[in-house]
């Protein structure tokens, strides 16, 4: 059955507060949180559905917490949200961040 508009707008609301809530109790924590934006979250994640490093297969044609990649052993949903991370396999790459950091 398909969510509704409604449905979907209240897990996306409830999506960005807990990555506000995240990049609060990192800051606190005297961490670097380096979010990538929406666009480049979502085209990131889309490379690694399309990909055969990523296990379990996703159902539905979407990512959760549960997908790991084969290659870096990273959860997918996590990597590929930090602006200074890439892929691995050079599937996708890190964005400069304020720090200048960047990872594998």
């Amino acid at each position: 059955m398909p969510l509704s508009e409604s449905v979907r707008a209240c897990c996306a609301k409830a999506a960005q507060t807990a990555m506000a809530l995240a990049a609060v109790a990192a800051q606190a924590a005297g961490l670097h949180w380096d979010e990538a934006n929406w666009r480049t979250v979502l085209a990131r994640r889309a490379i690694c559905l399309a990909c055969d490093q990523l296990t379990p297969r996703p159902r539905a044609g979407r990512i959760d917490k549960h997908h790991r990649c084969r290659r870096c052993q990273c959860v997918v949903v996590w990597k590929t949200s930090l602006a200074s991370h890439a892929c691995p396999d050079g599937l996708w790459f890190a964005e400069e961040t304020q720090a200048g950091e960047r990872h594998p």
